[in-house]
C-alpha cells in the first residue's frame, strides 16, 4: 500500500525541520537498482494499469532517474527514482486547486526526515488527467472523459503505474506507500482511502476540500456575491479588515489563558461585529457601516436560502479575517478571487448538461432546489463518504489537519469528516486509525501567526511502520513564517526572529497554557479539556454526504 503527500503548498506541515517528540524511522535495507535509468523509456506499464501509457523521457538528475510518463488520454505524471539508495519508501503527491499541472519537487525542511533529506524516497505526481497553465482552469471539464479522472481516477492509475516502475527498476515493489495533499490534493487523499484502499498504508489530507462540489458553488459564490451592490461593486474592502480582525481578538484571544493574536477554540467565540458600527464620530477605517457589517456576519454564517436551510457546513471562523483579503474580499475593486473559481465549476463541472460558456454567476440561485440540482454528481467529486472499512482493514491510517484561520475551506470540513468516522466506527476505534489535528492561526495549507509546522511524514512513516501512535506534536513558528497581506502591518523584524512552539492534541483535545512562563514555548502548555465543535454546529443540507 502507498502514501500520497502534497509537499507543493506547505511543505513544512509534511516533514519540519524540528523533531520535538523523537521520532525514531525504522531502518530499512537499501535497494539499489537493477536496470539503467534510460532503460526505462522501453518499459511497458499498460497491460498492468488497463490503459496505454507512454514512458516519454527517463534520465538520471541529481542522484534520481527522472521519468516523465502519460497514461491515456492525459494523465500526465513525473516519478524521481532514487539511483543509490532507495529504502523501499515510496510518496506520492497531490495537487492544488483544479490541479491541471505536475506538482513534483524535494521536500523542504527535512533536517529531522531522514529518508526524505537523504534521498531514499520514490516521488510521484501527476496532473489529474488535464494539462493546463492555469490551476483554475475548468474548461477541460467540458470534456466528460476527464472528469472522472480529475475526480478519482488519475491518483489510482498513477500509483499503479509508479508501483509497476518500480518493480521493473528496483526488482521489487515498496514496501510502505505513502500519499499526502492539501486542499485539493487532500480531497484526493481521502478519495484513495475511500474508493481505492488497497493503494497506500497512510495517508495526510490538509485543508481538504472534501465538499468540492458545494466548496465551489455555494461557498465561493456566497462569500463574494453577499459582498456586492447594486452595481457589483465590492461593500467590504480588505482595508477594513484589520479592524474587524482586532475586535475579533480583543473578544477572544484570551479565552485559551494567554493573549497571543490566535485564537484556539473559534466555536467558544462569541462575537457580535454589531459592536464595530460606526456611530458618526470615528473614522471610517476604524468601523464598519450597516452595509459592512451585514456583509460581514453573512460571510460568517455561509450560504443558506434565508430561511433556515445551510448550502454549507459553516463559512470562515473568527480569527480568519486577515485570510479573507484577495480570495473573498477584494483589495481593490476588482472581483474576489473566489468568484472566478466558482464560475468556471459551475459552467463546465458540476451538471450533466454543461452551462454556456457565457454563464453568469449572478444567475446562480441560493435555494434548497438549486441546491439538490447542484450536487447531484457529488458523489463522483466528494470525498465525504466515511465507509472506508476496507482500508482500515488493510492497516491504513489517516492523518487530517487544518488551519483554524483557513478562508478558503472552512476548517469544518475536516471536523465534520471526523465526527462521521466516529459515527461509523465508534470514537475508540476512529482513534486506531486516524487522527485530525487543527493549527490554531494557520491559514490554508498552512502560513499565518500561529505555529503550523508539524512533523507529519515522520509521524505517519513511525505508525504506520513500528505501530506508534502520534499524541502530543510539537507546531512551530519559524523565523519569517508568519503571512502578511497588503493593509496588514509588517510584523517587527524582532518577532521575526523568534521561533515559537506550541504543542496540539488530536481533535477534539485542546491545548492550555500553564499560566506561567514564556508563550513562545511548547514547555508551558499542556494537555487541555476536550472541546469538540456541537454536532448541531454540523448539520447542514449537506449532512447526508457523511452518510
Amino acid at each position: 500500500m502507498l502514501i500520497f503527500l502534497n509537499f507543493s503548498l506547505h511543505p513544512n506541515l509534511v516533514c519540519a525541520e524540528q523533531n520535538p517528540i523523537n521520532f525514531v524511522i525504522k531502518k530499512l535495507k537499501s535497494i539499489k537498482p537493477i536496470l539503467k535509468c534510460s532503460d526505462l523509456v522501453s518499459v511497458n506499464l499498460s497491460d498492468e494499469v488497463g490503459r496505454e501509457v507512454r514512458i516519454n523521457s527517463a534520465k538520471n538528475v541529481d542522484d534520481y532517474c527522472m521519468v516523465a510518463g502519460t497514461i491515456d488520454p492525459a494523465i500526465n505524471f513525473e516519478v524521481k527514482l532514487p539511483l543509490k539508495n532507495w529504502t523501499q519508501r515510496y510518496v506520492q503527491m497531490g495537487c492544488a486547486r483544479l490541479c491541471g499541472i505536475i506538482f513534483l519537487r524535494q521536500p523542504d525542511a527535512i533536517d529531522t526526515c531522514l529518508p526524505a533529506k537523504n534521498k531514499e524516497i520514490v516521488l510521484a505526481a501527476n496532473n489529474m488527467g488535464h494539462a493546463s497553465a492555469n490551476i483554475n482552469d475548468s474548461e477541460w471539464g467540458r470534456d466528460f472523459k476527464l472528469r472522472s479522472d480529475f475526480a478519482h481516477k488519475a491518483n489510482n492509475l498513477t500509483s499503479i503505474a509508479v508501483k509497476a516502475l518500480i518493480r521493473k527498476f528496483y526488482g521489487q515493489a515498496p514496501k510502505y506507500s505513502y500519499f499526502s495533499g492539501c486542499s485539493s490534493g487532500g480531497r484526493e487523499g481521502l478519495i484513495e482511502a475511500q474508493r481505492y484502499p488497497k493503494d497506500f498504508d497512510g495517508i495526510i489530507a490538509g485543508a481538504s476540500a472534501i465538499n468540492f462540489t458545494t466548496q465551489n458553488s455555494f461557498y465561493h459564490a456566497w462569500n463574494t456575491l453577499v459582498n456586492q451592490d447594486s452595481n457589483g461593486d465590492p461593500i467590504l474592502k480588505a482595508f477594513k479588515l484589520p479592524v474587524l480582525l482586532s475586535a475579533v481578538l480583543n473578544k477572544c484571544d484570551h479565552l485559551d489563558g494567554v493573549i497571543d493574536g490566535v485564537i484556539n477554540t473559534p466555536w467558544l467565540c462569541n462575537f457580535d461585529s454589531q459592536t464595530l458600527l460606526c456611530n458618526g464620530n470615528e473614522l471610517l477605517r476604524n468601523c464598519l457601516t450597516k452595509e459592512e457589517i451585514r456583509v460581514v456576519k453573512e460571510i460568517y454564517n455561509g450560504a443558506n436560502d434565508g430561511v433556515g436551510n445551510k448550502m454549507v457546513i459553516k463559512g470562515p471562523l473568527y480569527g480568519s479575517e486577515k485570510f479573507w483579503a484577495v480570495q473573498i474580499v477584494p483589495s481593490k475593486s476588482e472581483a474576489a478571487k473566489g468568484l472566478e473559481i466558482s464560475t468556471g465549476v459551475i459552467r463546465d463541472l458540476l451538471y450533466e448538461e454543461l452551462l454556456p460558456m457565457n454563464y453568469s454567476i449572478n444567475n446562480f440561485k441560493f435555494t434548497k432546489e438549486n441546491f439538490e440540482a447542484t450536487t447531484k454528481l457529488h458523489s463522483i467529486y466528494d470525498s465525504t463518504s466515511p465507509d472506508i472499512k476496507e482500508f482500515v482493514s488493510n492497516g491504513g491510517k489517516i492523518l487530517m489537519w487544518h488551519g483554524l484561520n483557513d478562508a478558503d475551506i472552512s476548517p469544518y470540513n475536516s471536523i465534520a469528516y471526523y465526527h462521521a468516522l466516529e459515527k461509523k466506527f465508534g470514537s475508540e476505534k476512529t482513534r486506531e486509525f486516524a487522527k485530525l489535528y487543527l493549527l490554531p492561526g494557520a491559514g490554508h495549507c498552512g502560513k499565518g501567526d500561529g505555529p503550523s509546522n508539524l512533523e507529519l511524514l515522520t509521524a505517519m512513516m513511525n505508525w504506520v511502520e513500528s505501530g506508534i501512535a502520534p499524541f502530543k506534536m510539537i507546531a512551530s513558528l519559524k523565523q519569517g513564517g508568519s503571512f502578511s497581506l497588503n493593509n496588514f502591518p509588517p510584523i517587527p523584524d524582532h518577532l521575526l526572529k523568534v521561533k515559537s512552539t506550541r504543542p496540539v492534541y488530536p481533535y477534539p483535545i485542546s491545548t492550555e497554557y500553564s499560566g506561567k512562563g514564556d508563550v513562545n514555548n511548547a514547555i508551558n502548555f499542556k494537555e487541555g479539556r476536550k472541546l469538540p465543535v456541537p454536532e448541531s454546529d454540523l448539520e447542514w443540507l449537506g449532512s447526508k454526504f457523511f452518510n
